[in-house]
């Protein structure tokens, strides 16, 4: 009876240690979107059949490298088949996921078998043994613990885990270099090549362990601070652009005014002197003035019909074309500093690519659409060349790398703030972005 409950409760440790990979990976790489019955099929096929094959295996023996090394694989590979995107992403969190689990299992055995002083080889080691069978239940509950603690900031961990993805997959290559070492180690242990000595065995691996984690923290730090940097410096741009546009509504306005009072000393001096027809005419010719020089209304929404004018001026000061169809919209999902930030940065960068024309027409076409729980975003524009892409992204075309390419990365921060979707087309002189938000309210 002991014995089938041990085996029961092995199956069902391994079973979970694969499962527990996929909320580690959700939470710190890869958007969970939804799945349909395949998706699902491939997801409990992996945990069961490989759970269930990780617990034959350590009936036998506590760690087999081609075990561990086929998990990865397994596990990627079943993931890469829902995703279809990532690839190095998700090799790198398996990779680090795993061998996590290795080194908590060769920490908790070393440890365990010194304090309870029981044979390494025999007790430990191989075949079935019920203090093997709970080192591995403590080793899962704790991978556990470190997965709830990642989920509780996972959507800043998933941004910087995108960006850095070539950091993680060198820490993924030195944890399993480091679980390869360990196995070397048993090896010769179990030969008789060495003495075995658990307790520094055990201290050693902890300290490896911590060393490799405080050099990821220090490491990730220092990339998060450098582009904390870059953002201020682009924050600054963004800042004194404004306080350019500022200064340009503000003289413009002081021009209207001064302007203002010398046709309201004419409307005096025609009243004054009865010239009443040329009073009238003259009125004419000032409302007409008064009501080009008003402000725009495409949406009636007064944040984004700030922007949509202030843009559209700034395209048109450029010999821009600029055209925009747009229903009414008095509510929208998106707050008015997140409008700005999303709308600011889609013109500016249609803005930006008509600028480097250098012949052909410049246009840029704007569509908006809402309609019941969708709000539609479309802008069209002119180009000279397609965008540069590397590993999925966008590559800026702007001389100062070090500061822009931001623009981008702030549509798609909006986007998956407020659970919408994003296409891109382009073709030889055309760009184009479409933006969809399910919901019309914030």
């Amino acid at each position: 009876m002991g014995e089938i409950l041990n085996e029961g409760l092995g199956v069902l440790t391994a079973v979970f240690e694969v499962w527990l990979c996929y909320p580690f990976l959700y939470g710190i790489a890869v958007k969970k979107t939804p799945m349909g019955m395949k998706e699902k099929i491939i997801v409990w096929a992996n945990i069961i059949f490989l759970g269930t094959g990780l617990a034959a295996v350590r009936r036998t023996t506590f760690f087999s490298e081609y075990t561990f090394l086929l998990s990865i694989m397994v596990t990627c590979v079943c993931i890469w088949l829902i995703q279809r995107k990532e690839w190095l992403l998700i090799m790198s969190v398996t990779a680090v996921y795993y061998s996590l689990s290795a080194l908590t299992d060769f920490l908790l055995v070393f440890l365990s078998s010194t304090c309870l002083d029981v044979t390494f080889l025999m007790e430990m080691y191989l075949g079935p043994s019920s203090i093997k069978t709970v080192c591995f239940l403590v080793s899962r509950l704790i991978m556990a613990g470190i997965v709830w603690g990642l989920k509780r900031n996972e959507a800043v961990l998933r941004t910087y885990v995108s960006e850095y993805k070539k950091w993680l997959l060198f820490f993924g290559l030195v944890l399993v270099l480091i679980v390869r070492r360990y196995q070397f180690i048993v090896v010769r242990l179990l030969m008789g090549r060495l003495a075995y000595e658990g307790i520094k065995a055990g201290i050693a691996l902890l300290l490896i362990l911590l060393g490799v984690d405080c050099l990821a923290v220090l490491i990730f730090a220092s990339l998060i601070l450098k582009k904390e940097n870059q953002l201020l410096l682009l924050k600054d741009e963004m800042l004194s652009r404004n306080y350019q546009e500022i200064l340009r509504m503000s003289e413009e306005s002081r021009r209207k005014i001064h302007d203002m009072r010398h046709k309201l000393m004419m409307i005096q001096a025609y009243g004054r002197d009865g010239e009443f027809e040329k009073l009238q005419q003259y009125l004419e010719v000032v409302c007409g003035e008064l009501e080009a020089g008003s402000h725009d209304v495409w949406t009636g929404h007064r944040m984004l019909d700030f922007i949509l004018g202030q843009k559209k001026a700034a395209a048109q000061q450029k010999n821009i074309e600029f055209d925009i169809w747009s229903s009414a919209m008095l509510k929208l999902p998106l707050s008015d500093g997140d409008i700005s930030v999303l709308f600011g940065n889609l013109l500016d960068n249609a803005i930006e690519a008509c600028e480097r024309m250098e012949k052909g027409r410049r246009w840029i076409a704007l569509r908006l659409e809402k309609q019941e729980q969708l709000f539609f975003i479309e802008i069209t524009n002119s180009m000279s060349r397609p965008p540069m892409i590397k590993n999925g992204e966008m590559l800026t075309m702007k001389g100062n790398k070090t500061i822009h390419g931001y623009g981008m990365k702030s549509i798609e921060r909006m986007v998956d703030k407020y659970g919408g979707v994003m296409s891109v087309e382009t073709e030889t002189d055309m760009f184009k972005i479409n933006i969809a938000f399910f919901k019309t309210e914030i």
